[in-house]
């Protein structure tokens, strides 16, 4: 079963003692795996009437460059 980027999060939190860096770290990298989670899923789509990629729906949506 692949890791969804909430249960790699939760998993990384419940650690003790983690150093502000970590957290950061940790949370940028369940940033990195949501977005290729919502890549995977969209795939290539249809959006109000416009064919657009994943990275085009990604970055649109979510306003990434």
């Amino acid at each position: 079963m692949i890791q969804t980027a909430i249960e790699f999060l939760e998993f990384e939190l419940s650690k003790s003692h983690l150093t502000t860096e970590e957290i950061v770290k940790i949370f940028n990298k369940a940033k990195e795996m949501e977005k290729q989670q919502i890549l995977l899923a969209f795939d290539i789509g249809d959006v109000d009437g416009e064919k657009l990629s994943a990275e085009e729906y990604f970055n649109e949506t979510y306003n990434e460059q």
